[in-house]
């Protein structure tokens, strides 16, 4: 079960991406478990072209490059068509994984024969400067549109694409 990451970048700040680049360059599954496809969305921004360049002609990672901003959705899109693994997880270009993190998406994938896996997540929250857990929960999203809405602005569920196993 070969994993394909999506990185969707567009004038990406240096360290994040470098951080984020780093998170994917030590994963514990070998280099032949999984790939890392960065969609450059048109980026203008030195500091994030130079990082790219610099990764360009690296085994593991491939960039795919957009001749216009075309957003994250086409972006994501565009790195889909470019993968070649089983099971496809989004990564934006300021997010990073723990080391383990692709390994347990792949185990649980393979222990529950699911075709999404997801998992908890941290958010860096800017004022206090501390990363918070975001809630996680394993239960259905409500079919009432009041509930859902009530949910929706408590925050009690995540709507990124990031962070999760598609097959």
């Amino acid at each position: 079960m070969k994993i394909s990451v999506v990185v969707p970048v567009f004038n990406v700040e240096r360290s994040l991406l470098l951080a984020c680049f780093k998170s994917l360059k030590r994963q514990s599954l070998t280099s032949d478990d999984y790939e890392v496809i960065v969609v450059d969305d048109f980026s203008n921004a030195p500091e994030t072209l130079s990082v790219l360049q610099a990764h360009e002609s690296t085994d593991r990672f491939s960039v795919v490059r957009h001749t216009e901003n075309l957003g994250l959705n086409e972006s994501r899109r565009s790195g889909v068509r470019a993968a070649s693994g089983d099971f496809v997880v989004f990564v934006d270009g300021d997010d990073m994984l723990t080391r383990d993190g692709l390994e347990l998406l792949r185990m649980e994938a393979h222990r529950t024969g699911a075709d999404v896996v997801t998992s908890g997540f941290q958010r860096w929250n800017p004022i206090s400067k501390k990363l918070l857990i975001a809630p996680f929960f394993g239960i259905p999203f409500p079919n009432d549109l009041t509930e859902r809405l009530t949910v929706l602005f408590r925050c009690d569920r995540s709507f990124t694409m990031c962070g999760r196993l598609f097959r």
